[in-house]
């Protein structure tokens, strides 16, 4: 028997998947081009194609294994650090151009799990350059994009 909960997250989860499958209908019939070592039109919407599947047959998949009076509910963050967080994005916007994607990342990233409660500065800095060496590398090899390098531009190039 399904609660209330799992009703909604059943009926979102089957409006998702329909969204889905035309959203990839939509994406196969894209044009392609004829120019080698670049991506297709249709590369990132199937990257969106298969993550929204992903995380819609995840949501009908917790919608019947959920148990009732299982819920948990989670705590919404204080308003001050949804505001500090809007403006260290902000910050990272305007300054994007200056640093470049890897430094504003490692400073976003930091900034952003500092305010979210990290103290382990070790575990802060090691995130934050993981990740955003990971994101930078794989958006530049994988995907081909050039993001901005900004002051590593010596280092990188």
């Amino acid at each position: 028997m399904l609660n209330s909960m799992n009703k909604r997250n059943l009926f979102a989860s089957i409006i998702l998947i329909i969204l889905c499958g035309f959203y990839a209908y939509f994406t196969a019939n894209l044009e392609t081009r004829n120019i080698q070592n670049t991506t297709q039109p249709s590369f990132f919407p199937w990257i969106i194609t298969v993550c929204l599947a992903i995380l819609s047959f995840s949501l009908l998949l917790q919608s019947f294994l959920l148990k009732k009076g299982k819920i948990v509910k989670k705590a919404s963050a204080p308003r001050s650090l949804i505001i500090l967080g809007f403006f260290l994005s902000l910050a990272y916007l305007a300054l994007l151009p200056l640093i470049g994607f890897l430094g504003g990342n490692i400073l976003f990233f930091a900034g952003l799990s500092r305010i979210y409660g990290e103290k382990n500065i070790l575990k802060i800095c090691l995130f934050s350059v993981i990740i955003s060496i990971f994101i930078f590398y794989l958006f530049r090899n994988v995907f081909q994009i050039q993001l901005p390098i900004g002051i590593l531009e010596s280092v990188l190039s």
